[in-house]
This record gives structure tokens, C-alpha cells and sequence, in this order.
């Protein structure tokens, strides 16, 4: 800021979705993880930034039990809302779910 003072933070929650892929095959109707984390930012534009670190960051692989590569790809930032200045830490994942994307048709489908 020009006057020295420091911007105030806001805390922020946003929905990163990630991908899961196993062995070589390529699926047409993946694993999925839709998973909920707070971050705190001088705001929107900051805290979306801070999302996107935290989704690269936490891609990763592991071997399965059958021995095959299971790749966890940070696929995107699906939503960001502000919550307001009043929590204490940064970075705590508060929720958490998998799901295939043709599950989601299907609920979309039965809500019509």
C-alpha cells in the first residue's frame, strides 16, 4: 500500500478439484475429488493464486496394489468464496469427497 500499512487478510474457501488416473489406460469416466480448503488473502485474485499453488502442490503418484502408477492430478479451482477476517490459520482442508463425473450427470439428471 502507499501509505505502509499492510492490506488486511480475508479468509477465503475454495473447492479444488483433482483427477485420478491408474495404470496406462486412459478412463472416459475418472475418479474424482472435489475437496474444500481455507486460505486467507489480501483477496479474490491472491487467494485464487494461493489455491492454485496449494492444487500443484499437491498432485502426486503412488503405487497401487496391483503395482500400477495412480497419478492425482489438480485438475482446476471450481469455486472461491469470501468468508470474512475471523479464523486463525491458513491452509486447512475442511471437506473433502470423490466422485466420478458421470455420478454427477446422473444426480443432475434425477434433480430435473
Amino acid at each position: 500500500m502507499i501509505d505502509g500499512t499492510k492490506p488486511s487478510l480475508t479468509w477465503f474457501s475454495a473447492h479444488l478439484i483433482f483427477e485420478s488416473q491408474a495404470g496406462h489406460a486412459t478412463k472416459a469416466d475418472p475418479l474424482c475429488e472435489d475437496r474444500v480448503v481455507l486460505f486467507r488473502a489480501a483477496g479474490l485474485n491472491a487467494a485464487r493464486a494461493s489455491a492454485e499453488a496449494y492444487g500443484r502442490k499437491e498432485a502426486h503418484n503412488y503405487r497401487n496394489g496391483a503395482g500400477e502408477l495412480v497419478t492425482w492430478s489438480f485438475i482446476r479451482v471450481d469455486d472461491l468464496d469470501e468468508l470474512g477476517p475471523e479464523l486463525d490459520e491458513e491452509g486447512w482442508e475442511v471437506a473433502s469427497r470423490l466422485f466420478r463425473p458421470s455420478d454427477m450427470s446422473r444426480q443432475q439428471a434425477s434433480e430435473r
